[in-house]
């Protein structure tokens, strides 16, 4: 047990609490902090997720205030990964960083392999500056600093400073090192506020830190954040409502809206074909790095705040009850309906939400599309389906005591065809009576007299007679649009008479040919040797260029395949520019080579090989093997470091990470 423990600082790492406490009591090596706190001596204190908390809490001294779930939720980063994650998996981690299952604690959230954070730990100077007026022990290592994706202080909107510290690969000697001994303040970097990129990291930032404060903050169920997403996106028009995502629209706007630069830097592209984009909005159950949430949210315009302000399960038409719209009730607009049933119907801009009110009232039955996009949406609906035994009753005695239809249009609120079909269902007058119920003068006429009504008919057979003769080489559908009045007219009160007064059918003579091959098939040739270029010149882990990939990138896969015997052009380009598995190994060498010079480190031959991902099949092949030859002869030893050795893992555990 510890003699003391220091006082955590607000949105300090527990690393550096650590580290503190290793500098206050003298320590010299990492074995003796380890037997007072984490009672073992070869365990470190990892950065983001340590584990074996249990320990460190039963080694403070008596009296103190600490809890397991406080640490966890102040004083790491948990928070910032666990809304994105499914509840059940926040339970298990939350169990690993308890004891020492420190070994499963990154995979679970899915951050192995993402490439996505800091080297080194890292600071701000005006934050350095702040602490160090504030507390006795100087500055220490801030949380929101060290948060995978975070390149800025949101609070001065400055960059952040490497340290010297490496983040994961901390050394015997460099596992407890306090941010007062590693500090070193130098020229500051500000946020430019005319630079859109400098822009988008502040807010990542910001959201970051929104996230970090959020203690207890989960995701609803499985699919609570992808419901979110959907919604979102459909009202940017890039989903349809039950859910299906246009991937294609949606890359390309990302791309559109972040530059390759930017993304490049912060370890996100989204060049490959199954990127990160794709993986949000259709991959519930695998888990996806919060950076990777935060731009996703930052292009559809909302922050971490307010997406997750968001309900996590759609209500296209909002929360019950809903009100009913019978307009001749007493209870008009009062919201006594308690639910209603779904279905979707398709439109023009994708399928959408129909939902089917009823009162228990009145039996008044409409029903709406959504969804709702304001709250006065809610007393519309856009059509009726039963209109019940009140709004029947009261039509009854109102047509009664009135023969007016401008009085019943408005009293009952439908329009002049559905009043006479209700008339009719009523009984309340004649088929007859209705038939030529149409505007004359401005005024609604109640029935026609059988000479007026052979009048009307003769009128629109004169008229269709004269269109006829005036344009005989038409068709059906050209004649219908010369005289549309006419020809429905004749249609619903004169079909027979119309059937025969109709030119023949016209055979469709089929699509001519209109696209020109030769022309296409030069300028797909070009795009794939672009695409190439752009692909072999992209920042980051080298991407294998093959004809499939080049197909897909320039839009045109399906052309290709279907299409290939007249682009002999593009086939040839897709020949000579894609890359052999050997080539792609190739390239991957001298990337890995460049990355170890760039880092200062000469590797030895196994760990290029690691870092290029070749396999052992595919390193034994003469062009491969001369490759790895030349990149390690080209890394002169003079100017790096010793061969790289093994680094233990920055979490508390004895096993390596």
């Amino acid at each position: 047990m510890s003699g003391f423990f220091p006082e955590l600082y607000p949105d300090e790492t527990l690393h550096s609490a650590c580290s503190r406490y290793h500098a206050r009591a003298g320590y010299r090596t990492r074995e003796a902090t380890g037997r007072d706190l984490l009672r073992a001596e070869r365990l470190k204190v990892a950065i983001d997720l340590p584990s074996n908390l249990n320990a460190l809490v039963a080694s403070l001294p008596p009296g103190h205030r600490y809890t397991v779930d406080y640490f966890i939720g102040r004083h790491t980063l948990l928070p910032f990964y666990a809304p994105f994650l499914p509840p059940e998996r926040v339970t298990t981690l939350r169990a690993d960083m308890r004891g020492s299952g420190s070994g499963s604690i990154h995979g679970r959230i899915g951050i192995l392999t993402s490439g996505i954070g800091p080297e080194q730990l890292r600071f701000c100077p005006e934050c350095v500056r702040a602490d160090r007026e504030k507390y006795d022990d100087g500055t220490y290592w801030h949380r929101l600093h060290q948060t995978p994706g975070v390149e800025v202080c949101h609070l001065h909107g400055i960059f952040l400073q490497d340290s010297g510290v490496h983040y994961r690969h901390r050394s015997h000697h460099d596992s407890f090192v306090a941010a007062e001994q590693a500090v070193s303040l130098k020229g500051m970097r500000f946020v430019d506020a005319q630079n859109k990129n400098h822009q988008v990291l502040l807010k990542i930032a910001t959201d970051a830190a929104w996230l970090l404060g959020q203690e207890r903050l989960l995701a609803e169920s499985e699919n609570a954040n992808r419901e979110r997403y959907i919604e979102l996106l459909f009202h940017k028009g890039l989903s349809t409502y039950p859910g299906t995502v246009s991937t294609r629209l949606l890359i390309e706007s990302l791309k559109a809206f972040y530059s390759p630069a930017l993304l490049g830097q912060i370890a996100c592209p989204i060049e490959a074909k199954y990127n990160w984009a794709h993986r949000l909005v259709h991959n519930t159950r695998g888990a996806q790095h919060p950076l990777q949430h935060l731009l996703l949210m930052q292009f559809l315009n909302v922050t971490a705040e307010d997406f997750f302000c968001l309900p996590g399960k759609r209500q296209p038409f909002g929360e019950g009850p809903w009100p009913c719209l019978n307009p001749v009730s007493d209870h008009f607009g009062k919201e006594l309906i308690a639910e209603y049933e779904v279905s979707s119907i398709t439109q023009r801009n994708g399928r959408r939400p129909r939902a089917t009110f009823c009162c228990d009232h009145c039996e008044y039955t409409y029903y709406r599309v959504g969804p709702d996009l304001a709250d006065e949406d809610r007393r519309n609906s856009h059509g009726v389906i039963t209109f019940g035994h009140v709004w029947d009753e009261k039509l009854k005695r109102a047509f009664a005591e009135s023969a007016d239809h401008k009085q019943l249009l408005d009293r009952f609120g439908v329009k002049q065809h559905t009043l006479d079909k209700q008339l009719i269902r009523l009984g309340l007058v004649a088929i007859r009576e209705t038939g030529g119920c149409a505007k004359v003068d401005g005024r609604h006429r109640r029935a026609l007299s059988p000479e007026q009504e052979h009048e009307l008919r003769e009128g629109h057979r004169k008229a269709w007679r004269e269109v006829l003769r005036a344009n005989p080489e038409l068709g059906r559908s050209a004649l219908r649009g010369k005289a549309p009045d006419h020809y429905i007219w004749l249609y619903q009160h004169d079909l027979e008479w119309l059937k025969v007064h109709l030119p023949e059918r016209q055979n469709p003579s089929g699509p001519k040919e209109r696209i020109d091959w030769p022309t296409r098939d030069a300028e797909m040739a070009l795009s794939v040797k672009q695409e190439a270029e752009k692909l072999r010149h992209m920042p980051g882990r080298p991407v294998r260029i093959s004809e499939t990939r080049l197909a897909k990138g320039t839009g045109k896969l399906t052309i290709i395949s279907k299409h290939g015997d007249k682009l002999p052009l593009t086939l040839k380009a897709l020949e000579e520019v894609s890359e052999t598995v050997e080539q792609y190994a190739v390239r991957r060498v001298k990337w890995a080579a460049a990355c170890f010079r760039a880092e200062g480190i000469r590797p030895s031959r196994g760990k290029l090989q690691i870092r290029a991902t070749v396999s052992h099949q595919i390193v034994i092949r003469p062009k491969v093997e001369q490759a790895m030859d030349k990149a390690l002869s080209a890394l002169d030893p003079r100017d790096l470091q010793k061969p790289e050795a093994s680094h233990e893992r920055s979490i508390t555990t004895d096993k390596s990470r």
